[in-house]
């Protein structure tokens, strides 16, 4: 297994275990994420989990000549550039999301979709890559 295959399970794997709850048991998951942005630490602390996560998906996929690295490329930037906006500001995020879980429907939205675009990740960790 590549390190680009690696990286892309595990990504995958994490994308569903952070969404999938929202969509199967909104109000649990909305007091954990309530938790986890209920301080600056919290939310810093994630933003550096999500930095390193891009880091490892941007040094995985620049040293793979495969044809769709480029996929897992731009996610790691995403990532990083979300982990730098978690870190840099953590009222901004708060306020996101405090406003994203007020409506269980919009939550059940964002894990549904969360969920599927982590088995598309997790897809090409171990079907493509």
């Amino acid at each position: 297994m590549s390190n680009l295959a690696l990286v892309s399970v595990v990504v995958g794997l994490v994308i569903i275990a952070a969404r999938a709850p929202l969509a199967v048991a909104p109000s649990a998951s909305s007091r954990n994420i309530r938790w986890m942005i209920e301080t600056d630490a919290r939310i810093r602390v994630a933003g550096g989990f999500f930095g390193g996560i891009g880091l490892a998906m941007i040094l995985a996929a620049s040293s793979s000549d495969h044809d769709a690295a480029w996929a897992i490329l731009l996610g790691g930037w995403a990532w990083v550039a979300a982990g730098l906006v978690l870190v840099g500001n953590p009222p901004f995020y708060r306020d996101l999301g405090q406003r994203l879980l007020q409506n269980s429907w919009r939550m059940r939205a964002m894990g549904t979709i969360g969920a599927l675009f982590g088995s598309f990740v997790l897809y090409l960790g171990i079907g493509v890559y």
